[in-house]
């Protein structure tokens, strides 16, 4: 399966939601990333949109349909008031994208629950409890919680963007830590 690190949050999450509608198979998904990948290696700017309309996977109708969820009237991919500059991370339950708040212009980390999560009973409520112990929370170690909500069928959770290392890529790391920097993530 081709990485959607790095690729146009908007393409990744059109194609996602497109996944999650049951409206394309996981294969034409994959396709649908791999070939956006090879066409922006060429320098081709084209869409995952342009992709799926062009194969014929989907026809105008569902087209319209996701371009309204994610509120495109612009170019750039939009959830709630934030703008989705670029995808940095994804786990078991959703995307990670950095993000631009549309007025204040601050930017910060919004987690994305894949839609299909959504249907399983009680689990946008603890997505959405998650935000709220986050803001609670207030350590050096843990990220403060902005906003959170649902926006069409996505729910989504803004956290403050930290752009140090993840505890896996410390705690994998080659060189042996320190007692004192083993308790500073503890």
């Amino acid at each position: 399966a081709p990485s959607s690190e790095g690729m146009d949050p908007a393409d990744v999450l059109f194609a996602r939601l497109a996944l999650a509608r049951g409206w394309i198979s996981r294969e034409v998904y994959d396709e649908t990333l791999a070939r956006l990948e090879r066409l922006q290696t060429r320098g081709l700017p084209k869409t995952a949109e342009d992709v799926l309309r062009e194969s014929g996977e989907l026809h105008e109708d569902r087209l319209r349909v996701l371009r309204r969820l994610l509120g495109r009237t612009t170019r750039q991919a939009r959830v709630g008031d934030y703008l989705l500059v670029r995808q940095i991370g994804s786990g078991g339950t959703g995307l990670v994208f950095e993000s631009r708040h549309r007025r204040t212009g601050r930017i910060v980390a919004l987690k994305v629950l894949f839609p299909r999560l959504e249907k399983e009973a009680g689990f946008a409520d603890r997505f959405l409890r998650e935000a709220k112990v986050l803001a609670r929370v207030d350590h050096g170690n843990v990220v403060h919680a902005y906003d959170a909500g649902r926006d069409g069928d996505l729910y989504y959770i803004v956290t403050e963007l930290d752009d140090g290392r993840d505890q896996r890529r410390i705690l994998t790391d080659k060189e042996p830590m320190s007692i004192e920097d083993f308790q500073d993530i503890a």
